[in-house]
C-alpha cells in the first residue's frame, strides 16, 4: 500500500520592513497610537475614541467610542476594531504635526530642488536643439542649389 506524499509546510509570507519605516503616513499613524483620534468610515459614520493600537494595514483598535451616525444619532462604545481598508479619513492631534514638520519641509525642499534640476536640463536640450537646427539651416545656406557630377565613364563590351 502507497501513502500519499508528504505536502511541505508553507511559510507564512515575510512582511517587507524596510518599506513601513519609510511611510511617512504611517508613521504618523502609529505615533497617534494612544491618543484621542476621529475616525471616519467609507460608510460615512464616525468613530472618535482613544486609539490603542494601529497595524501596517491600518486597521485601528479603539475604546471609549462615541459613534455618530451618518443619520446623526450618537451611541457609546467601549472597544471597537476598525478595518483599514473601511477607513476615509482620520483626525489626528495637533502634536503629531509638530513632531513631523521638519521632514516636510526636507521633503518639500526636495521636491523643489528636483523639480529646478528637471527644468534645467529641460532648457539645455532646447537650446542644444535650437543650435542643432541653427547650424543645419547655415550648412543648407551655404550648400550649393545643385551639384554637377562628372560624366560616366563608357564601359567597353568588346573584349
Amino acid at each position: 500500500r502507497l501513502s500519499p506524499p508528504r505536502r511541505k509546510k508553507m511559510s507564512k509570507p515575510k512582511l517587507n520592513v524596510g518599506a513601513l519605516k519609510t511611510s511617512i503616513p504611517l508613521r504618523i499613524l502609529m505615533e497617534a497610537a494612544r491618543s484621542t483620534v476621529a475616525i471616519e468610515l467609507t460608510t460615512g459614520d464616525i468613530y472618535r475614541g482613544f486609539l490603542l493600537e494601529v497595524q501596517e494595514n491600518m486597521n485601528c483598535r479603539l475604546n471609549n467610542i462615541t459613534v455618530t451616525e451618518k443619520t446623526g444619532k450618537t451611541r457609546q462604545l467601549d472597544h471597537v476594531f476598525i478595518r483599514g481598508s473601511k477607513i476615509r479619513f482620520m483626525v489626528l492631534p495637533e502634536h503629531l504635526m509638530d513632531k513631523f514638520k521638519q521632514h516636510f519641509k526636507l521633503m518639500e525642499e526636495t521636491a523643489k530642488d528636483a523639480q529646478k534640476s528637471k527644468k534645467q536640463k529641460a532648457q539645455k536640450l532646447k537650446a542644444k536643439r535650437k543650435a542643432a537646427q541653427r547650424e543645419k539651416e547655415a550648412a543648407n545656406v551655404n550648400a550649393p542649389a545643385y551639384v554637377m557630377m562628372p560624366p560616366k565613364k563608357a564601359r567597353r563590351t568588346d573584349k
